[in-house]
């Protein structure tokens, strides 16, 4: 079933039950109020019949002719019917408007004094409500049945009196049934037109507001993968629709523009490998077009070896970026102390000619530990200096420096160099990236060095970032959780422990 389909099913079913609820509710409530009128009515009626009665010490007289009674004397429906009968149960009087037999049946039932009315049925099955009366003499119950039988000789010629009366009024029920059986299928009725109005307009609208979501899906059916610049219709109905078709499109976007970065990254790592690969097959070639002596070898040799070892350090790097996405966390992390470590790097570079340019600055006194892979961490490092060195020159100064804050570690490297441009910013960690500012000299390498000291960092639960300092120079951050504060970061594996130092941006 479709959504919209989901949703009028929904939206009728409850519907449906409200109108079945107000309905019974209805028809309960007039049901309630027409019994509670009724039964006002039959107390009345029976007020009334006892104020013909008059009541004295040991019977009750009941003499019509003195007390001319009014109640019952039309035919209407509205109008109560009546009798008054003895302690046997036989009928002493009746009201004027019972005509023939056909309501003896009201009365053929025994009858008592019930409190709450009661329903009983004529001989045509319709309907009534009857309510009785008692009405005793006024001695006391545990004396009656003496005083009875010491005064029954006294009344037993005179039909007026009787030791007790008992009074009963009926009124129909049965046209308030008939006037309920009429309002329940006007209801029902009127419910299943409501209902059914619904269920059309309902799909209509429900067709018409899903209507962009059908486009959307059209739309991304037809959508071929070598075709990135298509984007979904949005409409401009400020729901949900338009926040999906909006999240849908920046998807897009996304996806688009790492497409993009991965074909200038296949173009550009082609290009990188091609190079080194050209000018050792021209090395070889050149060698073999006539004898040589062993030293000309020797040379040829060592050019070949120099090429191979770049063209070793690209597919290196290059593979370190591929798989790094894709693979677990490191595993086997152990606590680094970022004081020794920055320390070796510095004696690591102490035989470089520029060694005296490089120096180390700690802006805390207290002992920085963190989790992290030691060689993976030293090559980060090395790839940072080499890249400063590159682009500065002799007797600018390139300092590393370790601080903290409450949550991470934090190592800067802070040159004096040319400095970093705002359009090269947002591009020096991506691979292959070469400055375009015509204040940075272009010096070999083949881009590969920032982007893998970014991703090493990433791997390791942390960032790095690059700021140009207000004079000159540039600033590379990086920051590394405290034990404690380490997540699930972008995931990378360990194996790069023979990652060979490339050359950076």
């Amino acid at each position: 079933m479709s959504l919209s389909g989901r949703l009028s099913a929904f939206f009728l079913t409850a519907l449906a039950a409200v109108l079945a609820g107000f309905s019974c509710s209805l028809i309960g409530l007039a049901w309630i109020s027409g019994v509670r009128r009724l039964d006002d009515r039959l107390a009345a009626s029976l007020e009334t019949l006892a104020a013909a009665a008059e009541v004295k010490r040991h019977a009750v007289e009941w003499d019509p002719r003195e007390r001319r009674i009014l109640l019952g004397s039309s035919d209407s429906l509205d109008e109560p019917r009546w009798i008054a009968a003895d302690r046997s149960g036989r009928i002493i009087e009746r009201s004027p408007n019972q005509h023939g037999k056909g309501l003896d049946s009201l009365w053929a039932v025994e009858l008592d004094d019930r409190v709450r009315p009661r329903r009983v049925h004529d001989l045509k099955g319709r309907g009534w409500r009857r309510l009785s009366r008692r009405i005793a003499p006024q001695v006391r119950r545990e004396r009656r049945r003496e005083e009875e039988h010491e005064h029954e000789h006294e009344h037993e010629h005179d039909e007026k009196f009787f030791s007790e009366l008992i009074l009963s009024a009926a009124v129909p029920i049965w046209p308030l049934d008939a006037s309920l059986r009429e309002l329940g299928r006007l209801l029902g009725g009127l419910s299943i037109a409501i209902w059914v109005a619904a269920a059309l307009l309902g799909r209509k609208l429900g067709r018409r507001a899903l209507a962009p979501l059908s486009r959307m899906a059209e739309r991304a059916r037809a959508m071929r993968a070598d075709d990135l610049d298509e984007r979904l219709p949005c409409p401009a109905s400020k729901d949900e629709l338009e926040d999906l078709g909006r999240a849908f499109n920046g998807l897009l976007s996304r996806l688009q523009e790492a497409f993009e970065r991965q074909r200038r990254f296949t173009g550009d790592a082609s290009h990188q490998l091609r190079t080194p690969l050209t000018a050792l097959l021209g090395q070889i070639e050149v060698a073999e077009r006539r004898e040589r002596s062993p030293e000309e070898y020797q040379r040829v040799l060592k050019l070949v070896h120099a090429e191979a070892s770049r063209l070793r350090q690209i597919v290196e790097a290059l593979l370190f970026l591929a798989r790094a996405d894709a693979e677990a966390r490191l595993p086997g992390l152990d606590p680094v102390d970022l004081a020794e470590r920055l320390e070796a790097a510095i004696e690591r570079w102490s035989n470089h000619p520029r060694a005296a340019d490089l120096s180390l600055e700690f802006s805390i006194k207290d002992r920085v530990v963190v989790e992290a892979h030691p060689p993976l961490f030293d090559q980060l490092l090395d790839n940072l200096i080499e890249n400063a060195f590159k682009y500065t020159n002799v007797g600018d100064r390139v300092r590393l420096i370790l601080d903290r804050d409450d949550r991470s570690a934090i190592v800067k490297l802070v040159d004096s160099g040319p400095g970093v441009s705002e359009f090269d910013l947002a591009h020096v960690f991506e691979p292959f990236y070469r400055s375009r500012s015509g204040s940075v000299a272009v010096k070999s390498g083949v881009g590969l060095g920032l982007a893998v000291a970014k991703r090493i960092a990433v791997a390791h639960g942390g960032s790095i970032e690059a700021r140009a300092t207000p004079v000159r120079g540039a600033t590379f951050e990086v920051r590394l959780p405290l034990p404690g504060d380490l997540d699930e970061a972008d995931p990378v594996s360990a194996d790069r422990l023979a990652v060979a130092t490339s050359d950076e941006n």
